[in-house]
């Protein structure tokens, strides 16, 4: 029997084989679509949130060699007798000077400042 509803045409029967396989393809394909979506969040994981927690690692290593660059210098500022905070501080203002201008780190300028006040120059050499 068939009805006309607006639209849709309804088939009503008592033979349910096809009901049956309709539902069994519906969930193939549901589970075909879940196994899609696993996929996806597996590259999204791969390609996008391992880099990033990489990236976090990197920065939070640079921060710590940042860190300790300004701390060996002003060690090595009081124990010369400099006034620490005004000269540490002039130091990382030329440091982040240089590497706008350069490749080089003002972590590695820090340093080299250091070893050389450890070898008793003087700011103006």
């Amino acid at each position: 029997m068939v009805e006309k509803l607006g639209e849709a045409a309804l088939v009503l029967s008592t033979d349910d084989r096809k009901l049956i396989r309709g539902i069994n393809r519906a969930r193939v394909a549901a589970q075909r679509l879940g196994a899609s979506f696993r996929r996806v969040g597996r590259q999204i994981s791969t390609f996008v949130t391992v880099p990033l927690v990489a990236l976090a690692t990197v920065t939070a290593r640079l921060a710590d060699t940042q860190i300790q660059a300004e701390r060996t210098l002003a060690t090595v500022l009081g124990l010369s007798g400099d006034a620490v905070e005004q000269r540490l501080e002039g130091f990382k203002e030329f440091a982040a000077a240089l590497q706008e201008i350069t490749v080089v780190g003002d972590e590695v300028t820090l340093k080299n400042i250091q070893v050389a006040k450890s070898m008793g120059l003087t700011d103006e050499q």
